[in-house]
């Protein structure tokens, strides 16, 4: 057995001081709790203690695709995409989600939202510890969305980490198709993730029927009417709940939020995603003045060259003027609140878990770790593998 002595502990309720971890010869945590003044021969952090990073959406099989610069038009980015995605062979796919696993362990991340649209039979999550993959529908065609289907089923009964359907949007997938899913998904006990209102071509196309793109990528799509005239009038008419999780929302106005907060929804906010399509971002102060739950993600590299959370969080918190009262919700957001956002219980520092988290040594509170977290302060991540009395930690 190892045993690591915490300074201090960050958690949801505050900072928990003087800290024990008692470790097996794994690294599994068997005892978590306060010093008792007695024990001896233990590793001591003298700093701040807290959970790996949480990136709650990705597409970690798109992590070798080249960034597509920038095509003005979402219908023609939609049909670049596609044609990069058909030349990639099932080798490549695999490569592709073991070196987005790898990348995103060094900064520091330990909990990922992954969202699939290849290979359902795996692998899964082979380096992360925890993380949920959702596999991806998309149906504008019925042959489509019977060969998705039947991925889809081979997902739910081989995927041996949590997970979750993804649907990929509303104006790719029937909205029949995805009230039928949304049952379903209830039905396997999973949740099920939506991109929604991430750009003004699908508000246009959703509101004004705007399809003329629209037509030229799905021509025999069965583009449904719902007779909505906003974001909120689709949440209600789908029955979005609180097993629903909303990715972007650049689009969403304050009485669409309000319904978001309503139905218990969370949602995943993409800042520099988001900035790929224009300088419009959502509405950061509404979400956080109404405490709309949220997590934060770095989304693929085909929109977001840096795939960098840290630099998500600043813009964030730049729209906000760094105001420093935001600070909790925002760093909460990409670790404790993250895994609630996932549906995912733990949090690498739990008993019964692997040991797993970050540490910022010389801090000691909430308001410096904060601090110096948002400037750019320096990280390690430490890890339960222990031999010789040494903690294994690396700067992100």
């Amino acid at each position: 057995m190892k045993k690591i002595r915490v300074a201090s502990l960050y958690k949801l309720d505050g900072v928990k001081k003087d800290v024990l971890f008692v470790l097996d010869e794994f690294g599994k945590i068997l005892e978590k709790s306060q010093f008792d003044g007695k024990s001896q021969d233990y590793i001591f952090l003298d700093g701040t203690l807290f959970p790996t990073f949480v990136n709650a959406h990705t597409h970690l099989e798109l992590t070798d695709f080249e960034n597509s610069k920038n095509i003005s038009n979402l219908w023609d980015w939609i049909l670049f995409v596609v044609g990069k995605k058909r030349s990639f062979s099932e080798n490549e796919y695999i490569e592709s989600i073991n070196r987005g696993e790898q990348i995103f362990l060094s900064k520091g991340i330990g909990c990922i939202g992954d969202v699939r649209s290849v290979l359902p039979e795996g692998p899964y999550l082979t380096y992360f510890s925890s993380g949920r993959v959702f596999f991806e529908i998309l149906g504008y065609s019925e042959e489509l969305f019977q060969t998705k289907l039947s991925y889809l089923n081979k997902f739910i009964s081989l995927c041996n980490v949590d997970k979750g359907i993804s649907i990929h949007s509303l104006y790719t997938t029937p909205f029949s198709r995805t009230l039928n899913l949304i049952k379903r998904a209830k039905v396997n006990e999973i949740p099920v993730m939506i991109h929604l209102g991430e750009t003004k071509y699908e508000t246009a196309l959703f509101f004004d029927r705007k399809v003329s793109g629209f037509e030229k990528i799905f021509p025999n799509s069965e583009f449904e009417d719902l007779n909505v005239k906003s974001y909120k009038e689709i949440i209600e008419k789908m029955g979005f709940d609180k097993n629903v999780i909303l990715v972007h929302c650049v689009e969403f106005n304050k009485r669409d939020w309000d319904m978001v907060k309503e139905r218990d929804i969370s949602v995943v906010l993409c800042p520099c995603s988001n900035q790929y399509w224009g300088d419009r971002l959502p509405d950061f102060k509404y979400i956080l003045e109404n405490k709309i739950r949220f997590a934060i993600g770095t989304d693929s590299p085909l929109t977001n060259r840096d795939m960098n959370l840290r630099k998500d969080s600043y813009l964030i918190l730049k729209s906000l003027n760094f105001k420093e009262k935001y600070f909790k919700q925002v760093f909460d957001s990409l670790t404790y609140v993250g895994r609630e956002v996932l549906k995912i219980k733990g949090s690498g520092l739990e008993r019964g878990e692997k040991f797993h988290a970050l540490f910022v040594p010389g801090v000691y509170d909430e308001k410096e770790l904060f601090e110096h977290f948002f400037n750019d302060g320096k990280i390690y991540i430490i890890d339960g593998d222990i031999e010789d009395d040494k903690v294994f930690k690396k700067q992100i």
